[in-house]
């Protein structure tokens, strides 16, 4: 039996980071003889945690293959939805992946903005039902940024999770220096860091909203054992952090 790896993320299959990480695994899974299956947002959903779907239908539409050969389906849901999707398909098939990958998210996953995140919250669903999985972001937040200095890291990443795989319950969040080959891979825990969002009355309704970048401004507060800090936008870093998250809460 061939093994799956299910692919998915936050910023829609249409966005440059999940063409990337396509192109950088294939040959990863052609050298294990495993099939790539995309199940992906019809459209951008960052910020989605691991919302699901409660209040419509959730639809599926089974689009062209991907240049690299990966099977592709476009989900009109939350990121959360297209893992549960992906399971479930393959569970009628009488399969099931040995790897989830999210991403390459545009933008730093770092701290408690693991929480928040559409692409770790894919990474989470899938170890909570016991598939190893890992979260890939890119600290570049343009539509159009540079992804090729991924490449080696992401396949090499990817190439051990397959050979040897993850412990259970636990998932990798993955952040990758933008405009630079990485030096190395660092394992770290989160830095403990609080972000700050603007907050504006708007001139219509007596509602609030949100402004700014999720990373445009941060406080960083020292714990009794300083941790290295994955908010890697921060310190200016030219290596890759990956940091493991236990899912504690099956415990």
């Amino acid at each position: 039996m061939y093994p799956i790896i299910l692919v998915s993320n936050d910023d829609g299959y249409s966005a440059k980071g999940i063409d990337s990480l396509l192109h950088f695994i294939s040959p990863v899974a052609l050298r294990h003889g495993a099939k790539v299956i995309v199940m992906a947002p019809d459209g951008p959903r960052s910020g989605n945690s691991s919302a699901i779907t409660h209040d419509g239908p959730v639809t599926l539409r089974h689009l062209p293959d991907h240049s690299t050969g990966a099977e592709m389906y476009a989900v009109g849901g939350t990121p959360v939805d297209c893992v549960k999707l992906g399971l479930h398909l393959l569970k009628t098939r009488e399969l099931r992946p040995a790897l989830i990958l999210s991403g390459i998210n545009h933008g730093s996953n770092s701290a408690v903005s693991v929480t928040y995140s559409g692409t770790m919250g894919c990474a989470i669903e899938g170890a909570m039902n016991g598939v190893p999985s890992i979260g890939f972001s890119l600290l570049d937040f343009r539509p159009d940024a540079d992804f090729s200095g991924c490449r080696d890291v992401i396949a090499d990443i990817t190439d051990r999770a397959l050979s040897c795989p993850l412990p259970d319950r636990i998932c990798l969040n993955v952040n990758i220096p933008a405009g630079c080959t990485p030096e190395g891979i660092k394992v770290v825990r989160a830095a403990e860091v609080i972000g700050l969002r603007s907050i504006e009355n708007t001139p219509i309704r007596s509602d609030v909203r949100f402004t700014g970048s999720q990373a445009a401004s941060i406080i960083l507060r020292p714990t009794a054992k300083p941790p290295t800090s994955i908010g890697s936008s921060v310190d200016g870093h030219r290596w890759c952090l990956l940091q493991p998250i236990w899912m504690s809460i099956l415990q």
